[in-house]
């Protein structure tokens, strides 16, 4: 990158834009035309301002680059002064990744998060997902609903004993440990109190299963709770009755 934006392609960065090797020259003045239009003056703004700070920091930016067949691909761009000419950055080396596919891969599976995310907060069960150390992986809108919370930011990351009565907590925590060490039979369905943000206790029934990766090693456990609070009390009043 001299001031006037003028680029050293390598050679492999020309495959890369679909070109043979012969097919670019070795200096081109085309920098600002092969950006996408939507890129082009925020990303020389940018690198102008960079070249005036006159300062060796490096650089990183986003943007989407011209490919042979009219195509835009999107770039990944670190880089870093590499000589001075009075107080100013003269000329910056500059490594470029297509970022292309990983972007559509990511935002395949975020779209797939999404929409299962979406799965759980229909079921009319609450679900709770937990790692080793007991911390809150995975909670449905149900599950905000039983705890009394507005939102998963205000559960996920903490640590589901303190949603546990002090009383019931060595009970439910043996119950987790067990889990953990592969234990499934006796706990696959247990029942317990939670708090909720309120203070009040909801009675709810747990079906547990362990998640497992690759290696077969458990790496946390998926739980569906029924919130029973009413029946059992519906059920004290009939035996009292």
């Amino acid at each position: 990158y001299p001031l006037e934006h003028r680029v050293r392609y390598s050679g492999d960065w020309k495959r890369q834009l679909g070109y043979e090797q012969e097919e670019l020259p070795d200096t081109v003045d085309v920098w600002a035309s092969r950006l996408h239009p939507d890129d082009a003056g925020r990303t020389l703004l940018y690198l102008d301002e960079y070249i005036n700070k006159g300062q060796p920091d490096q650089y990183s930016a986003r943007f989407r680059l011209r490919h042979r067949d009219g195509s835009y691909r999107r770039i990944y761009s670190e880089g870093k002064a590499i000589e001075f000419h009075e107080g100013h950055v003269s000329r910056m080396l500059g490594c470029h990744v297509d970022i292309t596919e990983s972007e559509r891969i990511e935002a395949a599976l975020i779209n797939q998060q999404e929409r299962a995310q979406l799965y759980l907060d229909v079921a009319a069960i609450m679900l709770l997902g937990l790692d080793c150390d007991t911390t809150i992986t995975l909670i449905n809108q149900k599950g905000c609903e039983v705890l009394g919370v507005a939102a998963k930011e205000d559960v996920l990351g903490k640590q589901w004993l303190q949603f546990i009565p002090p009383e019931e907590r060595p009970e439910v925590e043996e119950i987790l440990q067990g889990l953990f060490r592969g234990e499934t039979e006796p706990y696959q369905r247990v029942e317990s109190h939670v708090v909720t943000a309120s203070g009040k206790l909801r009675r709810v029934v747990w079906h547990n299963a362990v998640i497992r990766d690759p290696n077969d090693d458990i790496v946390g456990t998926l739980s569906s709770g029924e919130d029973v609070t009413e029946r059992r009390e519906l059920e004290t009043r009939l035996a009292q009755a």
